[in-house]
């Protein structure tokens, strides 16, 4: 794995994150909604007798789960990608790395930021990317 694609991780699992809480945010929506009532024939074999809401609340409960095991997974991931950043011994380099991978911040934000040209943006973002060194036990999101 090359450390761009590494550092790529947190802002593909922040993207996933960003996407389950829009379902949880939908199947919510879905719970507090009222059915309207069915009075054509129907013929059931089984009685269910649980409340729609009640299936969709616990829907809720399990995306609540896979979005907090990933949240979990994202702030472990950052943590050691704030570690492998700190190696790198150039603090502009570093401050390149930190703005555009931890921050998640664009290309232009980080040049704002940093008060520095895009051009010397990129040049400190490639010779970072060569400087690093990444860790034994790399977290990987798609375990």
């Amino acid at each position: 794995m090359t450390p761009k694609e590494y550092f790529k991780q947190a802002y593909k699992l922040d993207v996933i994150i960003n996407d389950l809480l829009q379902e949880v945010d939908e199947l919510r929506a879905l719970s507090t909604s009222i059915q309207s009532p069915q009075f054509g024939e129907r013929v059931q074999t089984t009685k269910d007798n649980e409340a729609k809401f009640v299936k969709n609340l616990m829907k809720i409960e399990s995306f609540e789960e896979k979005i907090n095991t990933r949240i979990d997974r994202l702030i472990d991931l950052k943590k050691q990608m704030s570690e492998v950043i700190g190696g790198v011994k150039n603090p502009d380099e570093q401050s390149v790395l930190r703005h555009r991978y931890l921050f998640g911040k664009t290309w232009e934000q980080v040049s704002d930021d940093l008060f520095a040209d895009p051009t010397t943006i990129y040049r400190w973002h490639m010779k970072a990317l060569k400087n690093v060194t990444l860790p034994n036990d790399i977290i990987l999101i798609n375990e």
